[in-house]
């Protein structure tokens, strides 16, 4: 897992230089004691891979006995893949091309990776494979053997990563005027460079427009950024006034259940009273009052009472006194 996001992190190397000496010291916290060969082959590709690319960034481009030895290890680590052997064949023909300057061991290995990468079924096989032809046709066109680098060439011109390619097909074009000027062969040489230059002008106004789009880009992302920050004006003198709307609403929401529940509460309140009413309404109201001795006294006759030892005297409007025993 480790090892895989070294790998990984390799890939972004070419262009996140910074990665480099990181990765470096990530490396030597591998122990290789404990890879399996597979796991060997990739750790040491990929050192191998990082020290090729500091010469590169410092211009140390020379032989370098320690990094043929390494390729050599690579050699003998390689499994027996054809994916692995076509981009290590590739990898040898690079150094032996770059660093040795010999372009004859050169097309010695993109040969074999050839061989290799025609046996990749897949897309990335035969993408390369074609790329890689087209670097060895340029490899024997700079030999001077210029009629096989022509059969190199006018088999590229039926691929579909070199026909898809504006640049491709202009440098293939360019290889083939050149070759055929080379033979003296001038008819298929103007051809080629009508082609080319047809190429170049596709390839320029491609370009003219591209600038055109990312000028008219330029200016509708200025544009965007002009409203986007008058939106957000808008919205920061919009924001008091929601938050006050916002409360506003709440308050009514607040005042709306407030008043339910009073409503509720003057209801039952109301409801009571009512049973009260009626409980009132069903009382029987009498207008007399009975002694003991069974005589009805009317309230509206009665003017006070009065108690004298073991009597009571009740006073009369008539002035009548009625005497009654206490109990």
């Amino acid at each position: 897992m480790y090892l895989g996001l070294i790998q990984y992190l390799n890939s972004f190397t070419q262009k996140e230089s910074f990665l480099i000496a990181l990765l470096e010291d990530y490396l030597t916290e591998v122990d290789t004691n404990l890879l399996t060969k597979m796991n060997n082959y990739i750790f040491q590709k990929i050192v191998l891979d990082l020290e090729l690319k500091n010469s590169e960034i410092n211009k140390i481009m020379k032989p370098d006995s320690q990094l043929r030895e390494k390729l050599m290890l690579l050699d003998s680590l390689c499994p027996d893949i054809a994916y692995h052997k076509a981009i290590l064949e590739q990898g040898k023909a690079i150094y032996t091309l770059e660093l040795e300057k010999n372009s004859e061991e050169a097309m010695k290995y993109l040969k074999k990776a050839l061989v290799f990468y025609d046996m990749v079924p897949y897309h990335f096989g035969k993408k390369q494979y074609t790329f890689n032809r087209n670097s060895l046709g340029i490899l024997l066109r700079n030999s001077e053997k210029y009629d096989d680098a022509i059969k190199i060439f006018n088999s590229l011109l039926s691929s579909p990563f070199i026909t898809k390619n504006p640049t491709s097909l202009l440098k293939v074009h360019t290889s083939l005027e050149k070759c055929y000027a080379q033979i003296d062969n001038s008819k298929k040489a103007y051809y080629h460079a009508q082609k080319k230059n047809k190429l170049q002008d596709s390839i320029y106004h491609l370009k003219q427009k591209e600038k055109i789009s990312d000028k008219d880009f330029e200016q509708k992302k200025e544009q965007f950024s002009n409203r986007y920050i008058s939106l957000n004006t808008r919205f920061q003198t919009l924001i008091p006034i929601a938050a006050c709307l916002l409360f506003l609403v709440f308050f009514l929401i607040w005042l709306y259940k407030k008043t339910q529940s009073t409503k509720v509460k003057l209801e039952s309140e109301k409801e009571d009273t009512l049973k009260e009413v009626r409980s009132l309404t069903q009382l029987v109201i009498k207008n007399y009052i009975i002694l003991k001795d069974k005589t009805k006294v009317y309230i509206n006759d009665l003017m006070y009472i009065k108690a004298e030892d073991h009597y009571i005297h009740v006073f009369l409007q008539t002035v009548k006194i009625i005497w009654y025993e206490a109990a």
